[in-house]
Formats: C-alpha cells, sequence, structure tokens
C-alpha cells in the first residue's frame, strides 16, 4: 500500500498539494482528474519518485517495499532504434518473460524507427514498454491521448488484467467514460486538493 499522510508540496510560491491523505490499496483502479495545473501530475511524480519532498515540504509518503512502473505523458526515446530493438533492450533490463511479438501484433505496431512514429505510436510503445514491467503499482500519465480506439480497447482490457493479478493502476486522465465497464475510485484534484469517489 502507498499512503500519503498530510502532504503538502510547494513549487516556488503555488503550493501544488494541500495537505493531502489518500490510501492507494493493492488491487485498485484509481482515476486522476481534474484541470491542467490541478496537482495531478504532481502527484504522480511524488508516487514514482520523479521528484521529491523538500525542506519546505511537509508530510510523509510511504512507499516502503513497492515496485513502481511509470510512464510519463511526454515521452522520449531513442530515435536511430528501431521499435522492436529497442523493447528487447527494456526486456533484458527488466528479465521480462513478455512476448514482444505479440504486445505489437495486439497493438498493431509496425517495427518502425522511432523517429518516424507518431504520437500514437509513442504512446504503444510506452504502454508495452509498462506491459514488460513486472510492477505493483502501474502509474500511467494520460495514456489514452493519441490512441486510436481500438487500441483504447486494447488497453483496457489489459488494464482488466492487471487488477485481475492485483496490482494497483493509477491513471491520469479526462476520458472516465471510457472506465465504465471496470470499477474505479476517482481522484478529482482541485487547486491542489483531492475529492475521493468510488464507482
Amino acid at each position: 500500500m502507498i499512503i500519503f499522510s498530510n502532504v503538502t508540496k510547494w513549487y516556488k510560491n503555488k503550493k501544488a498539494l494541500n495537505k493531502i491523505n489518500l490510501e492507494l490499496k493493492e488491487g485498485y483502479l484509481y482515476l486522476f482528474t481534474g484541470e491542467n495545473g490541478s496537482g495531478k501530475t504532481t502527484m504522480m511524480k511524488l508516487i514514482a519518485s520523479r521528484i521529491k519532498l523538500h525542506a519546505i515540504d511537509i508530510g510523509i509518503i510511504d512507499k516502503r517495499n513497492t515496485k513502481i512502473a511509470y510512464l510519463a505523458d511526454e515521452l522520449e526515446y531513442p530515435k536511430l532504434m528501431k521499435i522492436y530493438d529497442y523493447l528487447m533492450c527494456i526486456k533484458k533490463i527488466y528479465s521480462s518473460k513478455g512476448d514482444i511479438f505479440n504486445y505489437m501484433s495486439k497493438y498493431e505496431l509496425a517495427n518502425k524507427y522511432i523517429f518516424e512514429c507518431s504520437k500514437g505510436m509513442y504512446k504503444k510503445i510506452g504502454i508495452i514498454q509498462m506491459l514488460l514491467n513486472n510492477s505493483d503499482y502501474y502509474l500511467y500519465d494520460e495514456p489514452l491521448d493519441g490512441l486510436d480506439e481500438a487500441s483504447r480497447i486494447i488497453f483496457l482490457n489489459d488494464i482488466q488484467t492487471l487488477l485481475k493479478e492485483n496490482k494497483t493502476v493509477v491513471i491520469i486522465t479526462h476520458y472516465i467514460e471510457l472506465f465504465n465497464n471496470l470499477k474505479y475510485v476517482i481522484i478529482n484534484f482541485n487547486d491542489g486538493n483531492i475529492n475521493e469517489k468510488i464507482y
């Protein structure tokens, strides 16, 4: 479990998060919603340890013995590699048993050079990279943005599989209606504050 206890995070003179108390439990799907700049990405980056609490900040984040995978909204890959070669490198780093050919076929991802890829193809590379990572928590920042409808359905099926394996999935999204077939918890952000609702 990941626990935020009274966490306040500042960026210079702006309070990005305000006294956040939240438990992210195993096997749940959490949807982070809210306007741009409301604190969603800050929260996710704290969970993923991409940013940290500093002396000016307060609170405690308990993530002990938790393995976390994170897919950012802005993606950067080695542009002169082909997609399959890049994913093979990732597979070796993670010591994964995942079938790259199967994932690429499922998402209709051709083996192009990465510099030839569209935004949607970048998203697919990132999604497959996450599937190769055997983690406890999977964090996605706007994964549906740029995906075609067929790939969105496949992605939602993959999320359902992770939940059945008791993995925790956290997604920043503006497409709540696409998750109607899944049980989820909405964490709505508003100017650094949160409201939690279970659906």
